[in-house]
C-alpha cells in the first residue's frame, strides 16, 4: 500500500509539472489569445495519443478488462446454458 501511495505521489508531481510546462507553452504559442493556444495544445496532444501505440494497447487491456468483470458478474455463456 505505501508503494502505491509513493507512486500517488510521484505522479501528482509529474502532473503539476505538465500542467505548468503546458502553461507556459500556451503562452509562447499565442500571447494575445491563450484560449486559442490551449486549443491548438490540446489538438495536438489528441492527434499524438491517437497515434500512440501504447495508448491503443491500454484501450485494448481496457476492453479485456471490462469484458471480464461482465463475465464475473454474469457468468460464462456455458455456465448460463
Amino acid at each position: 500500500m505505501e508503494y502505491i501511495l509513493a507512486l500517488e505521489k510521484e505522479l501528482a508531481g509529474v502532473r503539476a509539472s505538465v500542467t505548468v510546462l503546458k502553461t507556459a507553452l500556451v503562452a509562447q504559442l499565442n500571447p494575445d489569445d491563450p484560449l486559442e493556444a490551449a486549443a491548438a495544445l490540446r489538438k495536438a496532444e489528441e492527434l499524438v495519443l491517437n497515434n500512440d501505440q501504447n495508448t491503443k494497447r491500454l484501450a485494448q487491456v481496457e476492453e479485456v478488462m471490462e469484458a471480464l468483470k461482465l463475465w464475473k458478474k454474469h457468468g460464462s455463456p456455458r455456465q448460463q446454458s
